[in-house]
């Protein structure tokens, strides 16, 4: 049975977007995208709540095209236009990009895709659709990036759902530029 994994960028605080929605604080280094790009290889769909959708869609589709494009832009440009891709929303009709817009049934799709054989799943946000998940019961693990920042506030995936997350440590990686990896399981 394939694993959904959240993957966020969470502020020091617990936030993993400022109160005006914005996402201009986190820490990127070549030591960081370089582990990015060694964990994508372990998914085969791309799962994401509208706004952080269209953030990305923005900017991936065409990140590798121009001659200054960064390594890790060039690199994870075409995976990001390859791998199939959800994104859940009741107000976007359609998406490009090999992307597939659900916008009812959310839990029933996930199941169903959960049972399916391949690569496990990311959740890649944003904050709302992370935390009903979470709610659902639905998250396997949690791949979180913790910046050296705090925001004072904004959005938690963990806002809201059930008392306690029971999680097991799977993994911490510290980096560089101060960010540290944590990587849980849902406790059984």
């Amino acid at each position: 049975m394939r694993k959904l994994a959240v993957w966020m960028q969470m502020s020091l605080d617990g936030f993993s977007a400022t109160p005006d929605g914005t996402f201009n604080w986190p820490s990127v280094s070549h030591e960081l995208t370089d582990y990015w790009l060694q964990l994508s290889q372990q998914f085969d769909l791309m799962l994401y709540g509208r706004k952080v959708f269209e953030m990305m869609v923005s900017y991936w589709p065409t990140a590798d095209e121009p001659p200054n494009a960064g390594e890790y832009a060039k690199a994870y440009s075409p995976i990001w236009r390859e791998t199939p891709k959800i994104v859940f929303s009741k107000t976007l009709t359609g998406a490009q990009w090999n992307t597939t817009v659900v916008s009812d049934r959310i839990m029933e799709t996930l199941t169903d895709l959960k049972e399916r054989p391949g690569k496990d799943m990311a959740v890649f946000g944003g904050p709302s659709i992370v935390s009903t998940l979470v709610q659902a019961g639905l998250v396997d693990e949690y791949r979180l990036f913790v910046h050296p920042v705090a925001l004072r506030g904004g959005f938690s995936p963990f806002g809201i759902g059930p008392d306690r997350l029971k999680l097991r440590l799977q993994n911490i990686r510290q980096f560089s530029n101060g960010v540290v990896a944590v990587h849980y399981s849902r406790a059984a």
